[in-house]
């Protein structure tokens, strides 16, 4: 997955950061589809963060890479 603040650089889903964790050298971002209102979640590097300045309420565009999607009664 690639985020940008930039609409033309990444792709076509936009979306809100709801939420910033750190995880040791990654960091996890909680997103929420502005359109379908969808949950999402990226993982970034700490230097990919940076770059980006994110910070709660920021709008993103993101463009999906190696998705994985789980129906909600999915059960291991």
């Amino acid at each position: 997955m690639s985020l940008s603040t930039d609409r033309a650089r990444c792709g076509s889903i936009a979306a809100r950061v709801i939420h910033v964790g750190f995880a040791g050298a990654a960091v996890n971002v909680e997103l929420i589809g502005l359109d379908d209102q969808r949950p999402i979640d990226a993982e970034l590097t700490t230097q990919a963060y940076r770059d980006l300045a994110l910070k709660v309420e920021d709008r993103v565009f993101v463009r999906l890479r190696n998705t994985h999607s789980f129906e909600e009664d999915y059960a291991i």
